[in-house]
């Protein structure tokens, strides 16, 4: 199975003190999709949060790609209040798990997830809730060909199983911690910048009157070599929402010239929110991020100064 235990899992780990212990990934609100790309399992996320939305329920994402339990009369209860929330396409572990903490929370006990491998890479999307511990693995099998970060160590149960976990723990630790110190240095910036400006650094593409434009806060902050999805929004009139949204961007030096891209990222008509994958330059310094987006026939481009690329805390 894809779901494997990384050591011993005894019945208080999902049910202690009388309550079930719930584990969530991400705030299912936010969910934009792997890497931009709309697969079916992204499409049911952004469903169901709408649907929680619409009822009122909370909004954390328990889709978390380890084993959990669920109470058989609750999802019963839960199935006769919403009649045909079993053939909507929803997440029925978010469903379930939202459902239940509104109802019962004196019956359970919400925390963060505990899967290795999940994301399987660190670029795929934000790690909003860093395990703490590991106690399964999402399995991929890709991950133990040569070159990748389990290479050497065996996909199969055997004696030396629980020894080469620790080794799994420990590689893919070291992978994901760029990219959540990478994440926090984001955070940390957009605390500052809505303390300086009293706006919250948004990125964003609209048309007014007719005319597309590109908004974007004063500077962004980076690591060297680092990486950060950078959040845009996206507020169309009726006509361009019907249209692909295209994005050309890289970073240049003070004389215009390119030192990191050009990358290009394809949006689907109706996108109305993604992340932009941007890297960091290897050298400290302060550059430039020259973004154009085209949308239809219109286009707009805009330069956004003082990309500022920190010293790597990595």
């Amino acid at each position: 199975d894809d779901y494997r235990p990384l050591r011993e899992i005894r019945e208080d780990y999902y049910i202690k003190d009388g309550k079930y212990q719930a584990f969530y990934c991400y705030n299912i609100d936010e969910w934009v999709g792997t890497a931009n790309r709309m697969t079916s399992y992204d499409e049911g996320m952004i469903r169901t949060a709408a649907f929680l939305a619409e009822n009122g329920l909370p909004s954390k994402q328990y889709s978390s790609h380890m084993p959990q339990i669920i109470d058989r009369e609750i999802y019963l209860e839960l199935l006769e209040r919403y009649p045909d929330v079993e053939s909507r396409g929803f997440d029925e572990w978010s469903i379930y798990f939202n459902y239940l903490v509104r109802e019962y929370p004196q019956l359970v006990q919400a925390k963060p997830y505990e899967t290795l491998c999940w994301p399987g890479r660190g670029t795929d999307w934000k790690i909003q809730y860093p395990p703490e511990q590991y106690s399964f693995e999402n399995y991929y099998e890709a991950l133990y060909a040569k070159g990748q970060m389990f290479e050497g160590l065996s996909d199969t149960y055997g004696d030396g199983t629980l020894e080469e976990n620790k080794e799994k723990i420990r590689r893919y630790r070291e992978h994901c911690l760029p990219y959540i110190n990478d994440d926090r240095l984001y955070r940390n910036y957009a605390a500052v910048y809505e303390l300086e400006t009293g706006r919250y650094p948004e990125f964003g593409i609209t048309d007014v009157d007719g005319e597309l434009k590109l908004l974007a806060p004063e500077y962004i902050a980076i690591h060297c070599r680092g990486f950060l999805r950078v959040p845009f929004f996206v507020h169309f009139s009726e006509e361009l929402a019907k249209k692909q949204i295209q994005i050309t961007y890289g970073i240049v030096n003070s004389n215009n010239e390119l030192i990191l891209g050009w990358r290009r990222e394809t949006m689907e008509a109706g996108t109305q929110r993604f992340e932009l994958p941007v890297f960091g330059y290897s050298t400290r310094g302060k550059y430039l991020l020259s973004v154009s987006v085209s949308v239809g026939e219109e286009t707009t481009a805009l330069v956004i100064p003082m990309l500022n690329v920190l010293e790597s805390a990595q």
